[in-house]
């Protein structure tokens, strides 16, 4: 009889074992559904184009973003090897930092123009034992900015060193114009003062006169030429 109630009593505790156990595991399988929801709904929401490969480089996950991005499908893209898809972007640069993310296990981020979506975007390679994340962030708005500064800042400079050139050329314009201003009135002076000696013989004076007139009429042209230029400048002729 002890033998008998020993044994029910094994039966029933190993009933609510099993009872127990598998209250246990619909537990452990509702949290893991609920958390993978909860895990895709994030990943879902991610604005930005996401893909993750495993060690082999095949692709594992990818979001819509990551399709568009790739110029694929989800359909095409799940399963396939990176590097076998038809994207001039995903060689070059890209290949040798992702798989030097993955050989160092170290994060790894940089910069890169896509022709095919016209977008700058910043490239960010997440290592894991399970392979490469790799989470692009669209810069395009940034690298304009930057770039409209960077030519304004040339612009800037190239408007100071054509201030320096203008100035320095203005600078040889009034020594050059000094010299031909003072060439032709040294003349006239000079000969002023030779005419007003006593006793100039009358060759002397036709000479004299004459170099004035001469130098006198040049001085007068190379005004009226310097006066033309002034009239273009002000936009009156």
């Amino acid at each position: 009889l002890d033998e008998i109630n020993e044994r029910r009593r094994a039966e029933e505790q190993l009933r609510y074992l099993n009872q127990t156990l598998e209250e246990r595991v619909r537990e452990r399988t509702e949290a893991l559904r609920r958390a993978d929801l909860q895990l895709r709904e994030m990943m879902t929401s991610i604005t930005d184009a996401l893909f993750m490969v495993d060690r082999h480089w095949r692709v594992t996950y990818a979001n819509e973003q990551a399709a568009a991005l790739l110029n694929t499908d989800i359909q095409r893209l799940q399963r396939a090897c990176i590097w076998d898809l038809p994207v001039d972007e995903l060689g070059g640069e890209f290949r040798e930092r992702a798989e030097r993310a993955i050989g160092s296990s170290k994060t790894v981020h940089f910069d890169q123009f896509f022709p095919g979506s016209g977008k700058w975007l910043q490239c960010h390679c997440y290592p894991s034992e399970g392979g490469l994340s790799v989470y692009f962030v669209d810069i395009t708005d940034r690298m304009e900015v930057e770039e409209r500064r960077e030519h304004l800042l040339a612009a800037e400079q190239a408007a100071r060193a054509e201030v320096v050139r203008v100035g320095r050329a203005k600078d040889d314009f009034l020594a050059s114009l000094s010299h031909e201003l003072r060439t032709p009135l040294a003349a006239i002076l000079g000969w002023a003062n030779v005419l007003q000696r006593p006793q100039v013989d009358a060759d002397t004076f036709q000479r004299g006169i004459e170099v004035i007139a001469r130098n006198a009429k040049a001085q007068s042209q190379l005004v009226s030429d310097l006066m033309e230029v002034s009239r273009v400048e002000s936009g009156k002729l």
